[in-house]
């Protein structure tokens, strides 16, 4: 689906002090961006692995009016709405005064741009550890071999997942296909949310895995 964005590349590339950079390509947005501590890596992987997030950029913009530089971690376009993404330092956590929400000139400029703020605790995502580790591996197979996929062979994997529900059984539904390939195809499918898979929470993806068509 191609959208106009209202943010296409980020507006600081600094590295803060102190953090990991992780270079990375976005299959959504079919461009590499850096990354900057692991905050940023798992709320990627997530916007990634939502099959509601259309677009997205890293560090869109600073905020107005502060003495300490804050960026917005993530603008996230979706389906129905757009969000500004704050992954919450400790310090915000810990003090109202400290929390983005504080700033007026903000709040006024969010409300105008019909962008919603949203104020995530990292903690919650990193709690997702099964789920991260699962689409983490999917990421890395999307951006290597993505592009290899024909449509056309994740339309007729589609077909098959009524009565194919497994890595191991579409295998063998598809024996002249390339199994990296298959994998891939059927990754593409989660990622596009036209197949779906209740268990990348709690268990890790494997070739007994259950993957099912979207109702």
């Amino acid at each position: 689906m191609s959208v106009p964005l209202r943010f296409a590349s980020p507006t600081d590339n600094s590295r803060p002090h102190g953090s990991h950079r992780y270079d990375v390509f976005g299959p959504k947005i079919q461009r590499q961006l850096a990354l900057f501590g692991r905050d940023a890596l798992d709320a990627w992987t997530l916007l990634e692995a939502d099959p509601d997030v259309v677009a997205y950029c890293e560090r869109p913009l600073s905020l107005p009016d502060l003495k300490r530089k804050r960026v917005v971690d993530f603008w996230v376009c979706r389906k129905e709405r757009e969000e500004f993404i704050f992954l919450l330092r400790p310090s915000e956590l810990a003090s109202r005064l400290d929390h983005p929400s504080s700033i007026p000139a903000f709040r006024a400029w969010a409300a105008s741009s019909n962008v919603e703020p949203a104020f995530v605790d990292p903690n919650d995502i990193a709690r997702q550890k099964l789920l991260l580790s699962n689409w983490e591996s999917f990421l890395c197979d999307l951006s290597a071999f993505g592009r290899y996929v024909p449509k056309a062979l994740s339309d007729q994997v589609l077909k098959a997942l009524p009565s194919f529900k497994t890595l191991t059984e579409l295998e063998q539904h598809f024996a002249e296909e390339d199994p990296v390939l298959l994998r891939v195809a059927v990754v593409s499918l989660l990622h596009q949310g036209r197949a779906i898979c209740s268990t990348l929470g709690s268990e890790t993806f494997s070739s007994r895995t259950v993957i099912e068509a979207k109702s």
